[in-house]
């Protein structure tokens, strides 16, 4: 399975269908945006938030501490993350 930039997931079936072809299916698990870089272990480091419609952002949190962002395309948006927030939620405010 892939997770795509929507949250949810895809996958395929080795067979199944009734010409013996493999099905594509997916899994929507309510997940919404997501980091592509996951290491956070120190404040400063740059990091790519995947989701969708993030165009209109208006705000990047870390554990509710504000970040420095730039949307990068309507499913990206590049973040840096703030010193001491190194863990908790990611939050993106969208208008």
């Amino acid at each position: 399975m892939v997770q795509d930039t929507n949250g949810d997931f895809y996958g395929t079936t080795y067979s199944g269908a009734a010409n013996g072809d493999g099905r594509v299916y997916s899994l929507s698990v309510g997940v919404g945006a997501c980091e592509k870089n996951t290491d956070r272990r120190q404040g400063g480091r740059s990091v790519i938030l995947l989701g969708t419609n993030l165009t209109r952002a208006t705000s990047v949190t870390f554990n509710g501490t504000p970040a420095v962002f730039k949307v990068i395309s309507s499913s990206e948006i590049g973040a840096i993350i703030p010193a001491g927030a190194i863990t908790g939620p990611v939050q993106v405010v969208t208008r």
